[in-house]
């Protein structure tokens, strides 16, 4: 145990002995002032020394009344909580356990009824008018998973996509496809590039307008012809049963869709006095038997003619085929 004595003066006298407590019990509420010690720790501040006043610049502080205004400011620029209105009002098990737990509600409110397995979930709305929860719609879902689909904004399928079809596909621009290009544009260019890659369409010339056959060549002849990029091609092979003059027309035609443009040529001449040699001789076999193709001008109608002429005479082309390798022979009239 300690024990603490106090003497205290009087005006500078002690206290008169009858008056010491020595009674350990007894509490004295004396205000004995600041205590400090001897020596002060701090001998400066911002530069100033000795007995200074201090203000909120010295050490760091703001202002009086700066903190104030801040809190003013952000207090007048907050939402306060009174100001947002949360018209969902939950989701109950039934309309009368709605009503019951909300039997008055505000413009705008509403919520939603489930009753459980097997029932669909209702919508339901606060009206004002009538002071009562009105239920108007039902199947409501909570998510795109449960919200009917309409029949003009419909949800997106992958097999929806697959068979969506290409309405206005176009398949004439033959263009690279780009970054930019739609599924149906990108399409209808691909397609266009395969057109002009796919095999050409050949005709039997037997099908065409006039077509004329010697009497000597085999019905197992066959001669063909195409446009292709407004090119005529042909291609075939011919051979005959008896002998052949020079000259002698083997296959003709005038079908104007597959004859030259005789525009081209510097003149046409009279009524067949004017041959106009189209190519060099076309088909060489092991006999040296040569054809050679021509487009003859004629006064009257029709006034082309084309023809598939022998260049010399031959016993027979029986011994084997002239045949005639898929050749470009002009631009066509049309």
């Amino acid at each position: 145990m300690i024990d603490i004595v106090l003497e205290m003066h009087w005006s500078n006298n002690p206290i008169p002995l009858d008056q010491l407590k020595s009674d350990p019990d007894c509490i004295l509420d004396i205000p004995l002032g600041l205590f400090t010690s001897l020596e002060s720790p701090v001998t400066s501040v911002q530069g100033k020394t000795g007995a200074v006043e201090l203000d909120a610049e010295d050490v760091g502080a703001d202002p009086v009344g700066a903190a104030q205004v801040v809190l003013e400011t952000l207090d007048n620029q907050k939402l306060d909580k009174i100001d947002y209105v949360q018209h969902f009002r939950g989701l109950f098990s039934s309309y009368a356990a709605l009503t019951a737990a909300l039997p008055i509600a505000l413009d705008g409110d509403y919520a939603h009824i489930d009753s459980g397995s097997g029932f669909d979930r209702m919508s339901a709305i606060w009206d004002s008018d009538d002071s009562k929860w009105t239920v108007n719609a039902v199947n409501v879902g909570s998510n795109t998973d449960e919200v009917p689909e309409g029949s003009t904004n419909l949800y997106f399928k992958s097999e929806r996509v697959r068979q969506t079809s290409l309405t206005g596909l176009n398949t004439n621009d033959d263009s690279p496809v780009t970054q930019s290009d739609s599924i149906e544009t990108a399409v209808g260019k691909l397609q266009a590039q395969n057109n002009n890659l796919s095999e050409p369409e050949w005709i039997d010339v037997s099908t065409l307008s006039g077509f004329t056959k010697n009497q000597n060549v085999s019905s197992s002849s066959k001669i063909e012809v195409a446009k292709i990029n407004g090119m005529l091609w042909i291609r075939g092979y011919i051979n005959t049963t008896a002998a052949i003059n020079t000259n002698t027309t083997l296959i003709g035609f005038n079908d104007p869709n597959y004859i030259l443009d005789y525009s081209l040529w510097a003149t046409v001449g009279s009524d067949y006095t004017y041959d106009k040699l189209l190519a060099k001789t076309l088909a060489i076999d092991t006999f040296e038997r040569k054809l050679l193709l021509k487009q003859v001008h004629a006064q009257g109608s029709p006034t082309h003619v084309f023809r598939i002429v022998a260049d010399g005479s031959y016993s027979s082309f029986a011994e084997v085929y002239s045949t005639i390798v898929p050749t470009c022979i002009g631009k066509t009239l049309n």
